[in-house]
Formats: structure tokens, C-alpha cells, sequence
């Protein structure tokens, strides 16, 4: 059961989220029942590379980290996200694992979505399969844009 504090960080964020703006105000307040909120503290690993897990995580507070980390400890910084940003996207599409480690830079306030919950909630509202296509494809021409700068700049412009 969700905290009133809980579900008024759900009603203030999700509307801003882009995977649910074109969500009919009935089926906010429907969708708010499917979510569960934790909260993280700075540090703490919240998901991680190649685990099994198919949940979304809004961030409603807060700011964490998401990376790639090589076998020998190397890490590769992705992206830093931050309130109305989301996560585990991808895994929560395809069913697969996690494919980059989050971490808390800051206490932070997660929303978390399990993937049967989205998938249900996808057949009866097809309009949020197309905003999540729209939310991914900007990240994959932000992922473009860093392998073109990786590539083309040479060691002192990257």
C-alpha cells in the first residue's frame, strides 16, 4: 500500500514522465496503484549489469548514475538521470537483463513499475508504446552522438 507521501510524488511526476503525457487523468490515477516507491541512499547500487530484473524505475527524487562496468572494475558513465528521467527500459520491453549498473549519487526516490503491470496497462492504453518508441529513440541518437564524438575526436577533444 502506498504512503500518501508516496503517492503524491507518484500524481506530481508521473504527468511530466514522457512515457505516460498522454495519459487520460483516469488512467493516471489507475496506473499510480501499479507503482511502488523506494527510497535509496547515496551509494547504494540499485540495479545491476547483466542481473535478471524487468521493472521500470522513475526517478522522483534524486539523481543516479548509470554505467557500464568492465569485469576488471573499468567504468564507462552512460548517463546521469534526474527527476522524471526513467530506467530499465529496455529490459522491461524485451524481458531480458539489466544492460548497465545504476547507482544513487544522492538520496533519491525511485518509482518502480513491474513489467507485467506496464504490459497490461499497454494493451488497454496503445498510445504509451508509442511514447515509449519516441523516448527511445532519443536515446539512441544521444548514444549516436557519443560513439560519433568517441570515433571522429582525437584524444584531446574527447
Amino acid at each position: 500500500m502506498l504512503s500518501e507521501k508516496d503517492k503524491e510524488l507518484l500524481v506530481k511526476f508521473l504527468g511530466k514522465v514522457p512515457l505516460f503525457t498522454n495519459f487520460p487523468p483516469e488512467h493516471l490515477v489507475r496506473i499510480i496503484q501499479d507503482f511502488k516507491v523506494v527510497h535509496v541512499k547515496r551509494g547504494d547500487d540499485i540495479v545491476f549489469q547483466s542481473d535478471e530484473g524487468t521493472d521500470l524505475y522513475i526517478v522522483f527524487r534524486g539523481k543516479v548514475k548509470v554505467s557500464l562496468v568492465s569485469p576488471g572494475g573499468g567504468e564507462f558513465i552512460l548517463s546521469t538521470l534526474h527527476e522524471g528521467d526513467f530506467f530499465g527500459e529496455m529490459s522491461l520491453i524485451d524481458g531480458r537483463s539489466r544492460s548497465a549498473t545504476v547507482v544513487a549519487e544522492e538520496d533519491t526516490a525511485l518509482g518502480i513499475l513491474r513489467r507485467d503491470r506496464f504490459l497490461s496497462t499497454m494493451k488497454q492504453i496503445p498510445i504509451i508504446a508509442f511514447d515509449l518508441l519516441i523516448a527511445l529513440v532519443a536515446r539512441l541518437r544521444k548514444a549516436d552522438e557519443m560513439i560519433e564524438t568517441l570515433e571522429f575526436l582525437d584524444v584531446n577533444e574527447r
